[in-house]
């Protein structure tokens, strides 16, 4: 466990120490979740998970050199084959 001293400003903004935010990533703007438990606070570091869902495909996708209009192109193949073989009725 380690424990950091934050400070609060005149405005009531806290500050914390680089290596915090460069130890879990938090930047400008990120938000953090204060929790009280009667007393003692706990920080949680609030992760928008869908821009990081996002980030970590396109990455995949890069890693994997796949053309985005050609995964476009399969997709809506994938699309009309799933949607014939499960809602389009038999004549």
């Amino acid at each position: 466990m380690a424990e950091f001293v934050l400070s609060i400003e005149k405005d009531g903004a806290v500050r914390l120490p680089a290596r915090v935010r460069a130890k879990y990533g938090i930047r400008a703007g990120d938000l953090i979740r204060l929790v009280d438990f009667g007393g003692n606070f706990v920080l949680i570091p609030l992760t928008p998970s869908v821009s990081k869902l996002a980030q970590s495909i396109e990455q995949a996708r890069r890693d994997a050199n796949l053309d985005m209009r050609q995964s476009l192109k399969d997709l809506r193949k994938q699309r009309k084959c799933y949607y014939t073989e499960n809602y389009k009725r038999a004549k």
